[in-house]
């Protein structure tokens, strides 16, 4: 018979299976008896985990990603130089039939010695942090921009139509007109005077637009949403700044070379570096830091057919800081990655296309980041060329087939 035993490539190791209020250890390794031992939430206990792991003489640790409960004790280890895996869960499911808290612990410690549990990428501590930091700013702007819903909403429930008139209530002159009318000002020749430059054009319009119904309930809730809009800048504001900070210490010269890439601005550049981290070794290649991302395609084969599938389940915080940085490089005046955008849409929607060109663009990135590589511009002309001329030595080839043949 053959062996068809694994080999073990850790001597040592703790699974460890995490709930909201207990966690359940196995211990296994050479030369040591399996124990299976259950644990509290509480600090003191995660602790008491981490001595046990230690006089037992085990420096490996595993578990799965539960919601936010790993972290507390994931940090504990982490100072305590235990190497932990953090797997996916859908990655390393226990045999059906078989599942319990002791069972799973014990699989989950027999996956990671026979080196079988693939780990998630965990970031270093800095880069957790400002990853916490631009993950909260996004949740303020989705706020901001529900808050701003809400004024345009109350405005024309008294059928004040400013927006018809300007093209946002962002602009200076729209807020100050809402200020305003929240505060009771009726006086339209007052505010006429908070137009602004070219929202002046507008003047002759203003009085037919502002000619609402508003009363004291709506000037009550106009005065409450404008309160919630101020606070939110000000949390967004801060939180930039910090972020910021960050960037400045120590990773100004990762930001500054992905800048230069069209489509990247500061913030866009900030937001990619909080989710990757200014180094990409932990992703083997382009390609799996674009799956990562969610920008790769899906696999589905079968029978030697290759079947359409959708993009990957990813990082949904990266994958769209890349599509809006695919939006604006398309953007750019005869710039290389609009001539590849006008090309791509010749055979796929716009949607799809932008997709391609995220993909295109996370894969810079992580050469960039990988050699520290500055970008330069081709350009749209440049781009065209190369595809005709590629498409020249197609036809020469396909006009060759026949000779070489007959020869």
């Amino acid at each position: 018979m053959p062996d068809i035993s694994f080999e073990v490539k850790i001597q040592k190791a703790v699974g460890i299976d995490i709930h909201k209020e207990k966690i359940v250890c196995g211990f296994m390794g050479v030369e040591m008896s399996t124990e299976v031992k259950e644990y509290g939430t509480f600090t003191k206990q995660l602790k008491e985990i981490v001595t046990d792991a230690q006089a037992r003489g085990i420096s490996h640790a595993i578990m799965e990603s539960t919601g936010i409960y790993w972290l507390p004790l994931y940090h504990l280890l982490e100072d305590a130089q235990i190497q932990v895996v953090v797997a996916n869960p859908l990655k390393i499911k226990q045999i059906p039939g078989k599942k319990t808290d002791s069972n799973d612990s014990l699989w989950l410690c027999k996956l990671l010695m026979n080196g079988l549990a693939a780990g998630s990428f965990i970031p270093s501590e800095e880069v957790r942090q400002l990853r916490d930091l631009h993950r909260q700013r996004h949740h303020y702007i989705g706020e901001l921009s529900r808050v701003k819903s809400r004024v345009l909403k109350v405005l024309e429930s008294c059928n004040v139509k400013l927006r018809s008139l300007l093209s946002n209530v962002n602009t200076l002159s729209a807020r100050d007109i809402i200020h305003a009318m929240a505060e009771g000002e009726t006086d339209i020749e007052a505010l006429k005077q908070l137009l602004r430059k070219k929202a002046r054009k507008h003047l002759p319009l203003l009085e037919d637009a502002l000619e609402g119904t508003l009363n004291e309930h709506s000037r009550f809730l106009l005065k409450t949403h404008l309160k919630d809009w101020n606070y939110l800048e000000e949390q967004v504001a801060s939180l930039e700044q910090r972020s910021k900070q960050i960037i400045d210490k120590q990773y100004a010269e990762s930001r500054n070379l992905l800048v230069q890439i069209p489509g990247i601005g500061a913030q866009s550049a900030s937001i990619i570096l909080s989710e990757i981290g200014n180094s990409v070794e932990a992703f083997s290649n382009a390609d799996k830091l674009a799956a990562w991302a969610g920008l790769a395609p899906g696999n589905k084969q079968s029978a030697g057919v290759r079947y359409n599938q959708h993009t990957t389940k990813g990082n949904k915080y990266l994958r769209l800081a890349m599509i809006q940085a695919a939006w604006a490089a398309v953007r750019t005046k005869n710039g290389y990655w609009k001539a590849q955008f006008n090309w791509l849409c010749r055979r796929l929607p716009k949607k799809k296309a932008i997709i391609a060109i995220a993909r295109k663009l996370i894969k810079l990135i992580y050469r960039t980041l990988k050699d520290n590589l500055s970008y330069e511009e081709k350009g749209g002309d440049w781009y065209f060329e190369q595809k005709q001329r590629i498409k020249t030595i197609l036809l020469q080839k396909k006009n060759e087939m026949p000779n070489s043949v007959a020869g």
